[in-house]
């Protein structure tokens, strides 16, 4: 069974999309109209936490904060935000939706909002950005009956290709690839029929992904082998 160890109190994390109550209103109808999740807590293999706030990145300790051994009745003493152990912080220019750690690089973060997205890359010390990199695509962010970012997602085995899954399209970014390595446009776009729209989308390691993938030939392929890297799975 399930134990819970540490609580936080309701207003330790500013989780609303926006500080304006009626753009925050806005976003969430969208986002329940279009079944789109949103993700605003990631975690790396060392418990260290991103909490998404409105327009910002918040860095926590986690096994720190969950640290009971001299604390009498711990689950019945919520945390405060002054005690969960924060690290540091990082503004970002538009309002998260969502993010993804890298399995591959843990530095590296792609984070999302309704209608834009980047990667960042983290300090060492896990405590703050220092590279942002903006992934171009053509989305117009009124048109959420047809345009939508759905999410982003790592190439499995890659640390640098990511996937943006929007309503009409799929496109990968390689951020290797950047402009003034500030930007980072789609190399490969896998668009939908007409009038199909994409609700979701998986991808599934073929064999071995311990390679870092190459575009060839607008392909994503394993390098050194001649077979796809993964298998894409669209949920329409």
């Amino acid at each position: 069974a399930l134990v819970s160890t540490r609580a936080a109190k309701a207003n330790s994390f500013k989780l609303q999309l926006s500080s304006d109550i009626t753009t925050d209103r806005l976003k969430r109808a969208m986002l329940a109209k279009n079944e789109i999740q949103r993700v605003a807590l990631v975690a790396d293999s060392r418990g260290r936490l991103i909490v998404a706030e409105p327009g910002s990145l918040l860095f926590c300790s986690g096994i720190p904060a969950v640290n009971t051994r001299y604390v009498q009745n711990a689950s019945h003493k919520p945390l405060n935000r002054a005690q969960m152990c924060i690290l540091g912080s990082s503004t970002l220019k538009f309002n998260i939706v969502g993010m993804q750690l890298c399995k591959n690089n843990e530095r590296h973060l792609v984070v999302w909002g309704s209608s834009e997205a980047c990667v960042v890359v983290l300090s060492t010390q896990f405590d703050k950005v220092e590279k942002t990199i903006d992934l171009c695509f053509d989305l117009e962010p009124h048109e959420c009956e047809t345009d939508y970012l759905i999410k982003c997602q790592w190439l499995p085995g890659s640390q640098t290709i990511v996937a943006v899954a929007c309503g009409p399209f799929v496109k990968f970014f390689d951020v290797k690839c950047t402009e003034n390595e500030s930007r980072s446009h789609a190399s490969i776009c896998y668009s939908l029929a007409y009038e199909a729209m994409l609700r979701d989308i998986a991808f599934v390691p073929s064999g071995n992904a311990d390679c870092l993938p190459v575009e060839r030939n607008r392909k994503l392929y394993r390098a050194g082998a001649k077979h796809n890297l993964v298998r894409m799975y669209l949920l329409l």
